[in-house]
């Protein structure tokens, strides 16, 4: 189980609104027969049909969550993905994780915008090599510290949760506190200022 976090509610919010972020779409070159609307085709028939336009959230994605604020357990090592040691170290081991042939050919293609990229084949496999290493002390890394792909500003966190032996559902709650204590959570409101910001970065309106 992986807990998913940032270290301001800004770059959260990037993360989380990312999904509903909508590509420049070329419709023409797509499709010859677009002749109304061309620079948005699909947008006008989503309007015609009375559905919501693309690029917009509906305000259910605020009511189903609450913005939480959490702290990690001191001890542990967070390996920084973002860090060149850290790249260089997977450089080397390419063979052992890289999910394709390419990559294994050439290592030099494993840089910053691949590890940080929307490539999940490549992320996953990334971190899942780091959680099977130990770290110089022996001990086994808690997770990754990463950079946001919206900006190296904005630091993310992926804690590891061991979820074994039997009845792991169950205690779910207890492994979670093991690795991390909530200190509080609360609604996220329409106007939230770090939820318009991340909005409007991505290119988005929220309800």
């Amino acid at each position: 189980m992986t807990l998913y976090g940032a270290a301001e509610r800004f770059g959260a919010f990037l993360e989380t609104l990312s999904y509903a972020k909508i590509p420049k779409t070329d419709w023409q070159a797509m499709f010859d027969d677009v002749l109304e609307n061309p620079d948005d085709p699909v947008g006008h028939d989503l309007a015609h049909l009375g559905h919501m336009p693309q690029g917009r959230v509906a305000q259910q994605w605020r009511l189903e969550r609450n913005a939480c604020k959490i702290s990690l357990a001191d001890e542990g090592i967070y390996v920084q993905i973002c860090h060149s040691a850290t790249i260089n170290k997977l450089r080397d081991h390419a063979e052992e994780w890289a999910p394709d042939d390419a990559l294994i050919a050439d290592p030099s293609k494993i840089d910053l915008s691949l590890l940080t990229g929307n490539r999940r084949s490549v992320t996953s496999s990334a971190a899942q090599w780091i959680n099977r290493q130990l770290m110089k002390d022996g001990s086994e890394p808690r997770g990754i510290m990463y950079c946001s792909r919206h900006g190296s500003d904005q630091v993310c966190w992926a804690a590891w949760i061991p979820l074994l032996g039997e009845g792991k559902q169950e205690r779910v709650p207890d492994l979670v506190a093991k690795r991390a204590t909530s200190l509080g959570c609360e609604d996220i409101l329409d106007s939230d200022q770090d939820l318009k910001r991340a909005a409007t970065t991505l290119g988005l309106r929220c309800y």
